[in-house]
Parts: structure tokens; sequence; C-alpha cells
């Protein structure tokens, strides 16, 4: 499974992601989601003087996929009401899904309230598991994996 990006009107983003399960479930093609993200984060404002939390969208107007990919699922998205779709070729790299995912991040560990000290460390430490999943999906098999007591591979803030 890869991670796609749907554009849809900003606005309408929780309703593309209802429209998009419903869609899928209706074709019984639900079990080729994994994941669907709407990127937000919790804000505290104060109007009047009074604070109240609330959420906003770090990409207005896009939603993050985790599927697998079928020409029937990318017809039945694309002929969603309030999906925007400007075919362009480019938009079916890779690179640019991780691309997307890694301002994703960048933006979370940016704007959260930490020092910057332990934000580079927790950036420094993603790129280490990255280039670790990396390093395990591209070598070739040669000798049995050895089991080992620690969970590496599961990923968490020091």
């Amino acid at each position: 499974m890869n991670w796609y990006i749907v554009q849809a009107y900003s606005g309408f983003e929780k309703k593309v992601v209802e429209s998009i399960k419903e869609e899928l479930k209706r074709h019984k093609l639900d079990s080729n989601l994994d994941q669907l993200l709407i990127p937000t984060h919790q804000v505290t404002e104060v109007k009047k003087g009074k604070r109240s939390k609330k959420e906003k969208k770090y990409f207005p107007g896009y939603v993050l996929l985790k599927v697998e990919l079928t020409k029937q699922i990318y017809h039945l998205i694309k002929n969603l009401q309030k999906v925007l779709v400007d075919y362009e070729p480019a938009n079916q790299d890779p690179i640019l899904a991780a691309q997307y995912l890694s301002a994703v991040v960048g933006s979370i560990v940016a704007s959260s309230s930490m020092p910057d000290d332990q934000k580079k460390e927790i950036l420094k430490q993603i790129l280490d598991f990255i280039s670790y999943v990396y390093d395990q999906q591209t070598q070739t098999p040669q000798q049995p994996e050895q089991k080992s007591d620690d969970a590496f591979g599961v990923w968490k803030p020091k």
C-alpha cells in the first residue's frame, strides 16, 4: 500500500473522507484501504477574553490516503463530489507523497512546544528510523534474521 494525496474543496475534507469510506464499502473494496488522514493540530484561541481549543488543518484542502490503489478505486475517488482532479503524471510519483508526509511531520514537530534541541533530536531519530526501514526493504536476504529481544522498528521519541 502507498500513500496518496487527494485534493478536495477546502472545508469539505471530512465529507470527502466519509464519501471515500462509503464508496469503497459500497463496492466491497474497503479491504484495500488502510488509512485516511486529515492532518490537524490543536490551537488555543482567545475571543472576547475566553479561551477555546480549536482544531486547525495543517494543509486545508488535502486528505492523505494510504490504499492499495487500483484503477477502479482511482475512478471511484476521482468521481466523488468535492474532489478536485487535475491529472498530472507527476502526482503518481511516490516521492511526492513522501514529500507531503515529510512536510506534515516537520510541521508537527516545528509547532510543538518542546525546546529546539529536543525537536532536532526527534527529527534525527525519525531520519534514523527511515534509514533503517529503507535498508531493511532494499537488502537482499542472505542470512536468516537473528531474533532479538528488543523491538527495533517501533519508533518512540526519547
